[in-house]
């Protein structure tokens, strides 16, 4: 059974790792769903030092995605991002980390 972080559930899908990255902090992301963004401060708080340096680079590089993979691969599953956080953001203007598979591509 995967781990959970609070009640949000984790995914090894490499684009909630990058989206746990970019969320950690969770300032923009809280307002949308609190939950999630306290998930990613807690799984970025469970990371060790080596796994902490990649996330950095995972936020440095995240312009860069043909950077990512190799990085992703060696962080544990992450605090899968909620969809319904998504479809509140198109009413809101914030900037926060979400998983490209949500645009549609």
């Amino acid at each position: 059974m995967p781990y959970k972080f609070l009640s949000v559930p984790t995914s090894d899908d490499p684009e909630d790792k990058r989206v746990a990255c970019m969320n950690w902090k969770g300032s923009a992301v809280q307002r949308l769903d609190q939950h999630y963004a306290e998930a990613c401060t807690q799984w970025y708080r469970s990371l060790t030092r080596h796994q902490r340096d990649i996330a950095r680079k995972v936020i440095n590089y995240h312009s860069r995605p043909e950077l990512l993979p190799p990085l992703l691969a060696d962080l544990p599953s992450a605090p899968k991002f909620p969809d319904r956080a998504f479809k509140k953001w198109a009413r809101q203007a914030v900037t926060f980390g979400y998983p490209r598979r949500l645009l549609g591509d």
